[in-house]
């Protein structure tokens, strides 16, 4: 089965349209991230959804309650690249003020949200941020900005940030595998189709908002916005062959176990069904996956060395 049907992992840089030349690095400086939990890193929390990790023992490497929300034992990589860009610690949830103050937003945030996908009806079937919330979350911050900083450094900060946009997977596998609406709508590869249109047009929200502007597959959508406009940077991530090589050779990754999780049996717990009453592993860092579906700090930290190694170099260059 193609992996465009359960993962989809966007990276989006943008560089500044005041660079004098090419050739200048990019001064990066903020994160803002988007999607479902591979982001998420709080936003959750405060919602009426079965959808959180607010709770022991979720992010338990971090050793403090405010990094409650990250379905993970530690660091997302939104955490890990903000933190090697020397741009903060970790990446600071938007939703979450109590943990996000104002200045956070000059540096970064995540807006994702767990359970969320790039089909709006994915999040709505579970009471978590849709994609259009998320924008509209976005739109919130970028006026805050405007009030605490003016428009000018605004848009400078906006125009030099790395975007992250990650979703898909909860689309094929909580909406069009287990409820039948779209299913009746649209056969595997049409649905495809229509993800990848919903991401298109999220990624030109968001260059609208940023540049003022209004002006296949997912390469093919790339390569279209990379003609289209020269001070656009855009990156498919594939972690699904990366994913693959972990579970099928853990020991070139310093991994052991890759087929069950941390977290209880590591087969079907969950969510709040991974709690601080669950058998938890003694060394996480030899999994790859934290619950039963959610990777480990260990597999991310190892996703984004890879994409650090690759994409990122050329998209900050």
């Amino acid at each position: 089965m193609d992996h465009t049907t359960h993962l989809l992992f966007i990276l989006i840089s943008i560089t500044s349209l005041l660079c004098s030349t090419a050739a200048t690095p990019i001064n990066t400086t903020a994160v803002y991230a988007f999607g479902d939990a591979i982001f998420d890193t709080g936003n959750n929390n405060g919602l009426r959804t079965i959808c959180r990790a607010d709770h022991p023992p979720y992010a338990s490497e971090l050793n403090d309650t405010i990094s409650f929300g990250r379905f993970s034992n530690g660091m997302l990589p939104a955490d890990i690249l903000v933190h090697d860009l020397g741009l903060k610690p970790l990446m600071h949830p938007y939703l979450n003020m109590q943990t996000s103050p104002r200045a956070a937003l000059q540096t970064g945030v995540s807006f994702a949200s767990t359970c969320s996908g790039l089909d709006d009806l994915t999040a709505d079937e579970v009471g978590v941020l849709t994609m259009t919330a998320q924008y509209r979350n976005f739109e919130a911050a970028r006026e805050t900005m405007r009030l605490d900083i003016g428009d000018g450094p605004t848009d400078d900060v906006l125009k030099t940030a790395v975007y992250l946009i990650s979703g898909g997977t909860n689309d094929m596998l909580d909406n069009y595998y287990a409820i039948p609406i779209r299913r009746l709508m649209y056969s595997v590869s049409a649905y495809h189709e229509f993800l990848l249109e919903n991401l298109k047009h999220f990624v030109k929200v968001i260059l609208i908002l940023i540049f003022h502007i209004f002006n296949g597959r997912l390469q093919q959508y790339i390569n279209q916005f990379m003609t289209e406009m020269a001070q656009l940077k855009i990156a498919y991530i594939d972690i699904y062959s990366p994913m693959m090589d972990m579970i099928n050779n853990p020991s070139r990754y310093g991994l052991e176990h890759t087929h069950e999780g941390c977290c209880g049996s590591g087969s079907w717990e969950l969510g709040p069904f991974c709690s601080k009453y669950a058998r938890v592993c003694t060394k996480a860092s030899q999994y790859l996956f934290w619950d039963s579906i959610h990777p480990t700090q260990a597999a991310y930290e190892i996703l984004t060395k890879i994409f650090k190694e690759t994409s990122l170099s050329s998209l900050l260059a």
